[in-house]
């Protein structure tokens, strides 16, 4: 009985208050640091909603409880003091709801596109298999946290028909570089690297053939690339179309804007210039690869910075892949193709809305954003702008201008907005009102009694 009364004493004492108090002041100055050298992920993972936290605020709401029980029978003189320790107390509750239920994420709309899917931060692994190449199942689904839990030092293993899909290596942030790269496996795909130059313009790139055709907009032209030449094909634009002769080897049609009739077409020889219609062009096959597939290889940085992004080192069949966050690698089988993907969770938020109009405006003599806004359609078809300065609230949900997406020649192409929801804001604002309304009652009873 005298242990438990001294542990009641302790767990009320100003004490255990002072130890609380300290321990919140360490983790808060960690998670602070953590953040300006790494970033808010980590900071949270690490620290805020680390089971550190968890206990450190369980911990303050026992202190709390106990040394307003302490106090009993209460009087008049306790009022400001309950006030502010309910105050308390109820803040903890709110910043709960928040962690537990809210809802911080972003939803990417096209430019006249339409959205309702947001992106939150928890991550999922997830494997899905087709026998036909149209239909996919999903096999596996997993959240995983490799910021506190590297799958070095934790096996992540997906068993399929042949074998193992282990996720080798996480590395927070690392530069990507993509590259096209010769192949010889049975589902690798031909690929052509072109070469446009005029006194003006020297562009090169990389046409991969991993869809049965593949388009690229450069604005004046626009290249086509298929195995086989589409007889149906009408240009609507300049058009290159790339395709295979009998031989398999790569050959060109040249057309111009709305007229089905090439006005030049053969086949490609490696170093041999082709004249176009446009501007003095001239087009050039650098590389062509009978088999070959694009590959993104990753170099790992200590530090964040405005070019790196989250990957994984993925083994299958004794071959190194790399997997980008938000991105996909496919695995075939004589039977089925697989499909690993690891991203930002997706949730639904039961409504769509569509952006309308993206608008922008620049700094004098720059190409630099000065202030953007997106003109979005709601379900109820009212207009409503979103700006950096004035959010949108809906059904409960609150809308942010954050940023947007830009295409190759700098125009927007997108629009980011942030979507917050948060259950616990008014229980916050609660709190916040009692410990405020706890503080001015002490010092006006503190006056009263120096009175008298």
């Amino acid at each position: 009985m005298d242990f438990a009364y001294r542990v009641f004493k302790f767990l009320g004492s100003l004490k255990m208050a002072v130890i609380i108090i300290l321990a919140l002041a360490v983790l808060s100055a960690v998670g602070t640091f953590l953040e300006s050298r790494y970033n808010t992920e980590f900071a949270q993972v690490l620290v805020y909603k680390s089971w550190w936290m968890y206990v450190t605020m369980i911990l303050l709401s026992i202190s709390l409880i106990f040394s307003a029980v302490e106090r009993m029978p209460w009087k008049k003189r306790h009022l400001p003091f309950l006030v502010a320790h309910v105050g308390l107390l109820v803040l903890i509750l709110g910043s709960y709801l928040t962690q537990k239920v809210g809802i911080d994420g972003t939803i990417t709309l096209g430019i006249g596109g339409k959205g309702s899917m947001v992106s939150i931060t928890p991550k999922d692994l997830s494997l899905y298999a087709s026998h036909d190449g149209d239909s996919f199942k999903l096999l596996y689904q997993q959240e995983v946290d490799f910021i506190s839990n590297d799958p070095a030092d934790n096996n992540v293993e997906i068993p399929i028909e042949t074998g193992k899909i282990k996720i080798k290596e996480f590395h927070a942030f690392a530069i990507p570089d993509q590259r096209v790269v010769r192949a010889d496996k049975d589902w690798d795909r031909p690929a052509i690297r072109f070469l446009l130059k005029n006194v003006n313009v020297n562009f090169s790139d990389w046409l991969v053939l991993d869809r049965p055709s593949v388009q690229r907009d450069l604005g004046p032209a626009v290249l086509v690339f298929s195995k086989d030449f589409d007889k149906n094909y009408f240009p609507k634009k300049n058009t290159i179309y790339f395709h295979l002769n009998e031989k398999g080897r790569p050959a060109y049609k040249i057309f111009k804007s709305l007229n089905d009739r090439a006005v030049k077409e053969g086949n490609l020889h490696l170093g041999k210039a082709i004249e176009t219609p446009w501007m003095g062009m001239k087009l050039s096959l650098l590389s062509f690869y009978e088999k070959a597939r694009r590959e993104v290889v990753y170099e790992p940085r200590e530090y964040p910075s405005g070019i790196t992004q989250s990957a994984v080192k993925v083994e299958y069949q004794g071959d190194d892949y790399w997997l980008g966050l938000n991105s996909i690698i496919k695995f075939f089988t004589d039977s089925t193709a697989y499909v690993l993907s690891w991203g930002n969770r997706q949730i639904d938020l039961g409504f769509s809305i569509q952006l309308k109009e993206f608008k922008m405006d620049k700094y004098m003599g720059t190409d630099r954003a000065a202030s953007y806004a997106s003109i979005v359609t709601l379900p109820d078809g009212n207009d409503v702008e979103i700006s950096m300065n004035e959010p949108l609230k809906y059904r409960g949900f609150t809308f942010y201008q954050a940023s947007f997406q830009q295409g190759e020649t700098g125009e927007p192409t997108a629009s980011i907005l942030s979507v917050n929801y948060d259950p616990g804001r008014s229980w916050k604002y609660i709190g916040s009102l009692l410990v405020v309304l706890g503080s001015i009652m002490l010092f006006y009873f503190r006056r009263q009694m120096a009175k008298k």
